[in-house]
């Protein structure tokens, strides 16, 4: 899934008319270019970008940080008997998917980065 698409399917999700989402266009594009970035490393080198398949677990993210926007980093607050928290991992609730799609192709993964030494010196001459 290209941008556009991301942040159309961002769009529905906020559920922003037009304006509004034209208003926040540049704050959820950064917000998006940082959360696929973070989460290229969760995926610990398994990808290079984000795989369609993972689309969903960016797109709850950015959604989440658009949300929260101008409280990031709240851990707590209460007030007349209202309480307001945030996870310390965004990705937190989508660790499972993500770790299981790390498992199914950590193999395909591990064999694009093999390096392989051959030891000239191992190498014998039959019938000598």
């Amino acid at each position: 899934m290209d941008n556009t698409e991301l942040m159309s399917a961002i769009q529905a999700r906020l559920e922003l008319s037009d304006a509004a989402f034209d208003k926040s266009r540049e704050r959820i594009s950064q917000i998006l270019t940082d959360t696929q970035d973070q989460f290229l490393i969760k995926l610990k080198g398994a990808a290079t970008t984000v795989p369609d398949e993972l689309g969903f677990v960016v797109r709850g993210v950015v959604v989440k940080r658009f949300n929260r926007f101008k409280n990031e980093g709240m851990s707590s607050y209460g007030q007349e008997g209202q309480s307001i928290s945030y996870e310390t991992d965004d990705f937190a609730e989508f660790e499972d998917d993500y770790q299981q799609w790390i498992d199914d192709h950590a193999e395909d993964s591990a064999d694009k980065h093999k390096i392989r030494f051959l030891n000239p010196y191992a190498i014998r001459k039959s019938g000598g």
